[in-house]
């Protein structure tokens, strides 16, 4: 259902990590309907995120990423595939049926499409329960084991895009998004933090701007409970090959070390301004 990192917990950090794109795979119910060109590379992936991140266990944070791919589900996107942005985007569901570039996913005839191509209520009914609520009890769960050793703890939600998407913006997007919708999923402490490290280390950053936030932050993100939230959506050319979705070892390297230190940061952040409970 997905997958999981545990951190050192002699040096337990106040941080989760998620990962709900970096998934790719189908499960076997699914994968015969899917197309066989986005089978080996579903082109929307955010590639290797969860890999790129595996240092959070060296500094006693926990990851949850995906296992199957954001086709078969969005973990990121309101159960009932609500709208994230009022500005006239072209955004994605739940249940997807095309890719960002406006290709069709399933085969003609699969058995869970209805006449207008659009997946059936059932369908999308078993597909939450079977996928989707599992990922957000796990993160709900470890939330709360973090919020009985701190009274601040950080969802960190790990994304990434490619530098252009057309259909989404005209313009190439800046290096690093970091999104807390508006103020309102984490405090300016955490933000200020994170985006500090990430532009002492030669990063464009934006916040909140043209992302600040899928429906994890939205939904985790409250800071009455001492539970904070924070997105960080990258560029793929950060690390990788965008053309050919290939590691750029140099790249991937420097960017793991920022990253890391980014995460430290942001940390202290958390255990200086709370306090252990």
């Amino acid at each position: 259902m997905y997958r999981f990192l545990t951190g050192d917990g002699l040096s337990a950090s106040p941080i989760f990590l998620s990962s709900p794109h970096s998934g790719t795979d189908f499960p076997e119910e699914i994968e015969p309907w899917v197309k066989p060109d986005l089978l080996k590379q579903p082109p929307d992936t955010d590639w290797w995120q969860d890999e790129l991140y595996q240092f959070c266990t060296d500094l006693g944070m926990s990851q949850i990423s995906a296992k199957w791919s954001r086709y078969v589900i969005d973990l990121n996107r309101d159960p009932e595939s609500k709208s994230l942005y009022a500005d006239g985007r072209i955004e994605s569901g739940l249940l997807p049926t095309k890719t960002f570039s406006g290709e069709g996913i399933y085969r003609n005839g699969a058995p869970f499409l209805n006449v207008n191509g659009l997946i059936h209520r059932e369908e999308i009914v078993r597909r939450r329960e079977a996928f989707y609520r599992p990922y957000y009890e796990r993160i709900s769960s470890e939330l709360d084991q973090l919020r009985k050793r701190f009274s601040r703890v950080l969802l960190f939600d790990c994304h990434s895009i490619k530098s252009r998407v057309p259909s989404l913006s005209p313009e190439p997007f800046p290096q690093m998004i970091l999104g807390n919708n508006d103020g309102k999923s984490c405090s300016h402490d955490v933000l200020e933090a994170a985006a500090h490290s990430l532009q002492q280390a030669g990063w464009e950053v934006a916040v909140n701007h043209p992302f600040k936030g899928g429906h994890i932050t939205r939904h985790f993100g409250s800071r009455d409970d001492g539970i904070e939230a924070l997105q960080l959506e990258m560029c793929q050319s950060n690390y990788m090959d965008e053309i050919h979705i290939e590691k750029v070892e140099s790249r991937f390297l420097k960017l793991q070390k920022d990253l890391k230190g980014m995460l430290s940061e942001v940390a202290d952040v958390l255990k200086k301004s709370g306090k252990e409970l």
